[in-house]
């Protein structure tokens, strides 16, 4: 067991601090997530990194009867790293529900690569999805008890 590199500490998969993500409890309490049977309607998210823009994404809601719309659509442009050239991105990403214990309804976004539940999707090679398809792990993973203790 064990051996040199086995440990958490600096090695292994890269973490999610540095990726832009969709979080749909955000979406959710910012009102973005509004049922509408009227039709669908659009809204954008954006992210920086110190300050410089690092992102933008326009998310079409689609028209629902439910308390949350039944898919959201990510319309999006994507470029390779060291490429000029921008490759349009138009992705759908299924939501499910569950029923809380004392009413009401959780969203959650089901990874359009492995179908599971997620919070928190996570963009890498300009792709929306969950953490394990993506291979990455969060930081507070590599921390020691004595980090997370600070």
């Amino acid at each position: 067991m064990g051996g040199y590199g086995s440990g958490k500490s600096g090695s292994g998969r890269p973490t999610t601090d540095p990726l832009l993500s969709l979080d749909i409890r955000y979406m959710r309490r910012a009102g973005l997530l509004r049922s509408t049977s009227a039709g669908p309607y659009s809204f954008s998210l954006s992210w920086s990194c110190r300050g410089n823009p690092s992102g933008n994404i326009s998310v079409i809601v689609q028209r629902s009867e439910g308390t949350y719309p039944p898919e959201i659509v990510l319309d999006y442009s994507t470029k390779a790293r060291g490429e000029t050239t921008w490759t349009p991105v138009r992705e759908a990403i299924p939501i499910e529900t569950t029923e809380c214990h004392y009413g009401g309804e959780r969203p959650w976004f089901l990874c359009p690569r492995c179908f599971s539940r997620r919070a928190v999707l996570f963009s890498v090679g300009g792709r929306f999805r969950c953490r394990e398809c993506h291979r990455v792990a969060y930081s507070s993973t590599r921390e020691t008890a004595d980090d997370r203790l600070f």
